[in-house]
């Protein structure tokens, strides 16, 4: 698993050691926004009869996992990565842009992990891949995208 990991530009030894310790089998996540939560970078929504804001994230979960993910996303290699942080940071600033490539970063890992495979194979899937494949953890048959 740490050498799956580790196949993500980016990660290193301890990044991938902290996820996997922290995750543990990600077989009992059923989507990816499980796993968001779990760590805490999901957000909070405070609504009010029809008024709906969404704050900050929840900040459940391991600390140091979105310490060493927010760290890993702002001093990200992944080509896809980097251009999503300065897109995010041009508009929202780099706080909201390191946790938003954080999110990422985590998702990328989770499918990795999930369906155990390289990055190699992650990128050749595509954005794809974050759907394909997940039948198999829910039981349901896996969706496609809609072009």
């Amino acid at each position: 698993m740490l050498n799956l990991l580790m196949t993500h530009p980016g990660i290193g030894l301890i990044n991938a050691m902290a996820l996997v310790h922290t995750l543990g089998d990600v077989r009992r996540f059923r989507r990816k926004e499980e796993v968001v939560a779990f760590v805490g970078l999901d957000p909070l929504e405070k609504s009010s009869g029809e008024t709906r804001r969404i704050g900050s994230i929840s900040k459940r979960g391991s600390r140091l996992a979105r310490y060493l993910l927010g760290q890993a996303a702002q001093a990200s290699r992944d080509k896809k990565i980097r251009k999503f942080y300065s897109e995010v940071s041009r508009r929202r600033g780099r706080p909201k842009a390191k946790v938003a490539a954080a999110r990422k970063l985590l998702i990328n890992c989770y499918v990795m992990l999930r369906d155990n495979i390289s990055y190699e194979e992650f990128t050749r899937r595509g954005e794809v891949g974050l759907y394909e494949g997940s039948g198999e953890v829910t039981g349901k048959p896996a969706q496609s995208l809609k072009v």
